[in-house]
């Protein structure tokens, strides 16, 4: 794992960097490319097999992003609201982005 993911799954980035960047940002332009060569895979080249691994592989990078969204929101030394509401936020937002 590349130190910049391993520090995220660590939870040594802070919050907002975790849970904005990491997790909403970056999660929406992996999951929304990924499912645009699912889509390639599927309808353009009659690949379902290719299709649904290119679909399932961004679940991973969910995954690492929930856990240091869930650990930095446990460090996080701020308003303990903002760190419930980062980990309340996890569910619905995984769930979207995984479904996309």
């Amino acid at each position: 794992m590349p130190s910049t993911l391993r520090r995220l799954w660590q939870g040594d980035h802070g919050l907002s960097d975790a849970f904005w960047r990491f997790t909403v940002l970056y999660g929406l332009i992996v999951n929304v490319a990924f499912t645009m060569l699912a889509l390639l895979f599927y309808f353009y080249l009659n690949a379902p097999t290719l299709a649904g691994i290119s679909h399932v592989l961004p679940w991973f990078y969910s995954i690492i992003t929930a856990v240091g969204v869930w650990r930095s929101a446990d460090r996080y030394e701020g308003p303990r609201i903002h760190a419930l509401a980062a980990k309340m936020a996890l569910v619905p937002l995984i769930s979207i982005l995984v479904l996309v």
